[in-house]
Order: structure tokens, then C-alpha cells, then sequence
């Protein structure tokens, strides 16, 4: 193996003069956008809905019909992580944080604004359709 990856890396050729067998596995890159790949079996969405009632829910449901799924789910989870930068549960940190997570119901744009920002920073201005590892990788 090690000489067909030496050759193959000098992009020279190699001749076999005895039978050899080569088993390949080839693995896909996920791509993102989601939709279409659930594997969840029953109505995933009436689940969540339920799961995420109350108070100490753990899952941010992220909405939007701009591609920019993966960025803002990226600034919604450092959000999270900064909530109470400046106390618990009060302040700037908090008020951002709960901003943030409603995405952009009830006219809040700031999740939006922030992957945007994001994906300028990360060279990815002119990225159109749903993101993959390289997008992440960039992020």
C-alpha cells in the first residue's frame, strides 16, 4: 500500500505483475441546508415544538429561508455561550442573548445581521445555496 501511495502521489506509473486485489470506500462530504434528510421518524417538528416548552429548553430552533442556516446558527450558539458575560441572567449579555435566540420573529434582525457579518468575515459574501465542511471550515 505504501508504494501505490508514494506512486500515486509522484503521479508515475506502476505496473502489477502478480493479481492484487483493492477494496475503495468512498465517502460523501455532508452538505448542508437540511431539508430533505431527516431521519427522525413521526412529525419532527410537533416534537420539537414540545421538547422545547418551558423553561431550561435546550434546543433553538433556527428559521430562515436566506441559506444562512449554518452562519446563524454559529451566532446564536456563541450568544448562548456569552448570555451571562455580565452577570446572571440580566444585563446586555442576557438581553442579546434572548434577541438572538428569537431569530427573526416578531421583527428581530439581529441573528440575520450577525450571519451576515459572519459570513463577510469569513470571505463568504458572495456564497449562494446551502453550506458544507469547507463553509464551516471557513467559519
Amino acid at each position: 500500500m505504501h508504494l501505490i501511495e508514494k506512486v500515486a502521489q509522484s503521479k508515475k506509473e506502476f505496473q502489477v505483475d502478480e493479481g492484487f486485489s483493492m477494496k475503495f470506500t468512498h465517502v460523501h462530504s455532508p452538505q448542508g441546508s437540511g431539508g430533505g434528510q431527516r431521519v427522525f421518524r413521526g412529525n419532527f417538528e410537533k416534537w420539537l415544538e414540545e421538547k422545547s416548552k418551558g423553561h431550561g429548553s435546550c434546543f433553538v430552533k433556527i428559521e430562515n429561508k436566506d441559506n444562512l442556516c449554518l452562519a446563524r446558527s454559529l451566532v446564536t450558539a456563541r450568544a448562548h455561550i456569552h448570555r451571562n458575560d455580565d452577570g446572571a441572567g440580566k444585563g446586555r449579555s442576557w438581553s442579546r442573548w434572548e434577541t438572538i435566540r428569537k431569530g427573526d420573529k416578531d421583527r428581530h434582525t439581529a441573528q440575520k445581521e450577525e450571519a451576515r457579518q459572519l459570513m463577510q468575515e469569513a470571505g463568504l459574501t458572495d456564497h449562494h445555496g446551502p453550506c458544507g465542511i469547507p463553509e464551516l471550515q471557513k467559519l
